[in-house]
């Protein structure tokens, strides 16, 4: 009993130190955030004006909104016609604190970053089993530029802040999958499963895109792990393939409230467009290159469309740890890690790819995935997880040639696997 609560003390003190570093160095890196842009405007991000302006109607109309938005010519739905979840949490805040509502803004949108990177610590540290690689991998996410670019270029507010659920939302499949495989139906398994729907609804409450992002990572990952089970393959992937469509349905429910007059109401807008279809333009005015996000070849040219994704990258030192860490998973016993890294890599080069999202937007159902802002969140998650892994396979690899003849934790792959 002694032991245990050490160990549960051990854990929440390495932790607490872990997220205090963590937001020491997203001050440090991002303190011009808290203090306002340089050319005077106070908010940085190009969208940001437009959340405060509805965040500041929606707190004049707390806690009853009205349908319609008042100062927009009332043609525009002022509840539906974007989400309100992180405004309503903003507004809320405000009310129980002492902040102004641009204090508590710039406060929490702040904040998501460095939480974003506790989500990367976390799940690297259930994956990898070692603290230390995990603090790396949360680390290596705040160096990264991508890390930054939705809050303080773009202006993406509601999708920053809800991007803090996309990888508890992983955790928790994760653990369901590690449950699943054992053939037994648990209390955990339920638990996780349970746990995974209730923050997909919130995920689609706070945000659509980060709900869609786990969608899409839930399903490749999946598929690549049991891609590398050793038996009954078809039966599991049906029965997961159940428990997906499970997740979908049951995370919509659970916001039907919204989510229902969400989507009747961005059909009867979306009707009144012209045209239609596919805009091919838009993918490839947007079209990303894979030496570029990972800094293998950036842009410099002012004139380069890509140049406004100059930052939509990770560092090459970065970059290079993760193809060392994705090479070395094929030769340590770490068999899980190995379905994680190649979901991530396919991710990646279909995130770049334009053509292949301009051929996902034209399929039904399908569309609502086509674009790289989705695709990107699973490489923004296991990225640094991989880069870290690489520092680990490198130290294993300096301490087997130069001082240890022997490591019992370093084995190769079982072809079995």
């Amino acid at each position: 009993m002694a032991k245990s609560i050490l160990k549960t003390l051990t854990i929440l003190g390495f932790f607490s130190l872990v997220a205090l570093f963590y937001l020491g160095t997203s001050f440090v890196l991002g303190f011009q955030y808290l203090s306002g842009s340089p050319d005077g405007v106070g908010v940085l991000g190009s969208d940001s004006l437009a959340f405060l302006a509805r965040l500041k109607i929606l707190a004049d109309f707390f806690p009853r909104y009205p349908f319609w938005n008042p100062v927009e010519g009332g043609g525009v739905s002022l509840i539906y016609g974007y989400p309100i979840l992180v405004h309503t949490i903003l507004i809320i805040i405000s009310k129980i604190t002492s902040l102004n509502l641009i204090e508590t803004f710039k406060l929490v949108g702040f904040l998501s970053i460095p939480f974003f990177a506790l989500g990367v610590f976390v799940f690297a540290w259930i994956k990898l089993r070692q603290p230390l690689i995990a603090f790396l991998a949360g680390f290596f996410y705040l160096l990264s530029p991508i890390a930054w670019i939705w809050l303080h270029e773009w202006g993406f507010y509601a999708e920053s802040v809800a991007s803090i659920l996309f990888p508890p939302i992983i955790i928790f499949w994760d653990l369901f999958l590690d449950q699943f495989f054992k053939k037994q139906l648990t209390l955990k398994l339920r638990a996780y499963l349970v746990t995974t729907v209730v923050l997909l609804g919130l995920s689609f409450l706070a945000h659509p895109i980060v709900f869609f992002a786990s969608l899409v990572f839930i399903a490749i990952y999946s598929l690549f792990r049991i891609s590398f089970r050793p038996s009954k393959k078809v039966v599991d992937l049906f029965k997961l393939a159940g428990y997906q469509l499970f997740l979908v349905f049951a995370s919509l429910a659970l916001v039907a409230f919204w989510f229902l007059p969400f989507y009747r109401y961005n059909q009867l807008a979306a009707a009144s467009t012209p045209g239609g279809g596919v805009v091919r333009e838009v993918y490839y005015y947007n079209d990303l290159e894979l030496k570029e996000v990972l800094s293998l070849q950036p842009t410099k040219d002012r004139n380069d469309p890509a140049y406004n994704f100059r930052n939509f990258s990770f560092p090459l030192a970065v970059s290079l740890l993760f193809f060392l860490g994705f090479g070395a998973s094929f030769f340590f016993k770490r068999k899980l890690l190995l379905p994680l890294f190649i979901a991530s890599v396919l991710l990646l080069i279909l995130a770049v790819s334009s053509p292949f999202l301009i051929l996902l937007a034209q399929v039904p159902i399908l569309k609502y995935f086509a674009s790289w802002r989705i695709l990107i969140y699973g490489v923004r998650l296991v990225l640094p997880v991989t880069a870290a892994f690489g520092v680990y396979a490198l130290a294993v690899f300096l301490l087997k040639v130069f001082y240890l003849e022997k490591i019992s934790f370093l084995k190769p792959v079982k072809p079995s696997i």
